[in-house]
């Protein structure tokens, strides 16, 4: 089954120094089943490779060995479209989550998807609103 995973499920595969056990497994699954993000996934990953090699925390070789993974990487994207924050505003404040986090709870629950996440708060607030986890 294709699954939701944030950036910090998605971070671990792209960056070797991260990369353990749990991670691989949830990337050879995304692999077979299919990975599912909201559109804020791909800016956080941007963001988060950009910082880490202009900082020098990542290496030219494994930035183009991320860039690899990721356009070999089947990922169906579902953009962001709000008509009105409040709905991300109610989630953030009943599980005490920040914003990005709130629209992946939100992705996996309206889509009744599982959700891959290594945040701790992320996983506390999706075990509370009975959303299934990875792994």
């Amino acid at each position: 089954m294709a699954f939701v995973a944030d950036a910090s499920v998605s971070l671990r595969w792209l960056l070797p120094s991260q990369a353990d056990a749990q991670s691989i497994g949830l990337l050879a699954r995304a692999e077979r089943e299919g990975l599912w993000v909201p559109g804020l996934w791909h800016l956080e990953i941007a963001n988060q490779l950009g910082l880490r090699l202009r900082s020098g925390k990542l290496s030219q070789a494994d930035f183009e060995r991320a860039h690899r993974l990721l356009s070999q990487l089947a990922v169906a994207t579902f953009p962001i479209a709000f008509v009105s924050p409040m709905p991300i505003l109610s989630i953030m404040e009943r599980f005490g989550l920040t914003a990005y986090d709130a629209v992946y709870l939100d992705f996996a629950r309206t889509h009744d998807l599982p959700l891959a996440t290594f945040d701790h708060e992320l996983i506390t607030a999706a075990q509370s609103a009975g959303i299934r986890l990875l792994p």
